[in-house]
């Protein structure tokens, strides 16, 4: 799915979902499966139980919600995590990641990749995850 200038809205699907906008918001509500999202500009809400989630912004903020029960690892470009209701435990740092997890973690569990691409000009990104 593409949106130029206009806003993606997703609820209660599954399977396998690339939605890319700029200027505009990304909202999928009740997914299951695995999601890969861009948005310039533009805010990115997204709430399910997924088997593995890339999320990217230039100048936006992502807010992820996920199960009760979650298990995930989270890697990311950003330190400025923020878990509300949730566990997150500092896993370390790589050449150009943190990384994170949520319940065991694990090889098993979903994958999630959250990254910004800054310029001189970008508003620092929020990442905020949360349990439903």
């Amino acid at each position: 799915m593409q949106g130029a200038d206009e806003s993606i809205n997703v609820r209660d699907s599954g399977g396998k979902l690339i939605a890319e906008t700029s200027d505009g918001k990304t909202r999928v509500i009740g997914f299951t499966g695995k999601i890969n999202t861009k948005t310039s500009g533009g805010a990115t809400n997204l709430e399910g139980d997924f088997r593995g989630l890339s999320a990217r912004t230039i100048d936006g903020t992502i807010v992820l919600t996920l199960p009760e029960n979650a298990y995930a690892n989270i890697e990311s470009n950003r330190k400025d995590i923020v878990g509300e209701g949730t566990s997150l435990v500092y896993q370390g740092d790589g050449k150009s990641t943190s990384t994170w997890k949520i319940g065991s973690g694990g090889e098993n569990h979903c994958f999630i990749q959250l990254r910004t691409d800054e310029s001189s000009f970008a508003v620092p990104n929020n990442y905020k995850i949360n349990r439903r």
